[in-house]
């Protein structure tokens, strides 16, 4: 839409500032007039228009920003969902909104409603990254990685270097309880985007399951230094201190996580 609103924009400016109608401008017959001000009244509404445009999209882009770092961050699925559906009651087919609230709903284990929704976003866009590594990821979580990989496994045939495909696949090696191929996975993602909280804070996980704890703090810190409320990497964090054995400090992690 802002394409070609922006593209009426452009063509009323040309029109109003060909030579003809820069002439045209200067005759204040009736005729003219009119057409002065039929023109304007064209240019006003087009640049009302593209304003309306940009501010949707730029409310659409917060909506959905909230909805993940309450997803990924707060882990608080539900209130995901109702940043997905401001961002949907904005623009209704947007797939990223879409994918990113069929993610929460599958957490909410509301599969149905999940299913649909990302069905919907790849009907809209069949090969869309989001919708495909958000049904892969949901099947993976419904136990059959079979069917998860393959439309993780699409969307890297599309993208073979999109961190999150990459962090998908390692997911559905952690739930098949694949550790090391899941490393593997987050690795990948890591040379790409070295800051990735998501891939950083996945591998901490791999590696506590792992038992390889030391290494499991190293890297839910580095997750924790670029987000630092991230409320899952503390909790895991006092998680991974507590099988280390030191209770107190365990517990002040907690305390952090609950405050």
């Amino acid at each position: 839409m802002t394409l070609g609103v922006a593209f009426f924009s452009i063509l009323a400016l040309n029109f109003l500032f060909s030579s003809d109608w820069s002439y045209a401008l200067e005759d204040n017959s009736e005729k003219f007039k009119n057409r002065k001000v039929n023109l304007l009244v064209f240019q006003i509404q087009t640049i009302s228009l593209l304003n309306k445009s940009n501010t949707d999209i730029g409310q659409v882009e917060y909506f959905i920003n909230q909805g993940d770092y309450n997803r990924k961050i707060l882990g608080d699925f539900r209130k995901a969902v109702e940043w997905y559906d401001k961002a949907l009651d904005v623009d209704p087919n947007n797939v990223v909104a879409l994918s990113g609230k069929a993610r929460a709903l599958y957490r909410l284990y509301d599969f149905s409603s999940a299913l649909k929704l990302v069905d919907k976003a790849l009907a809209i866009q069949p090969n869309d990254l989001h919708a495909l590594t958000a049904k892969g990821s949901m099947y993976s979580f419904w136990g059959d990685s079979s069917k998860g990989f393959i439309y993780v496994d699409k969307a890297l045939a599309i993208s073979p270097n999109d961190v999150g495909a990459l962090i998908d696949k390692g997911l559905i090696y952690s739930d098949l309880g694949n550790n090391s191929e899941a490393i593997k996975y987050f690795d990948r993602a890591l040379v790409i985007n070295p800051n990735s909280e998501d891939a950083l804070y996945f591998k901490g996980l791999a590696l506590h399951r792992d038992s390889q704890l030391d290494e499991a703090l190293d890297y839910l810190d580095k997750a924790l230094a670029i987000s630092p409320n991230h409320v899952k990497a503390i909790v895991k964090k006092a998680m991974v201190i507590l099988d280390q054995g030191n209770y107190s400090r365990a517990n002040e992690y907690i305390k952090k996580a609950l405050a």
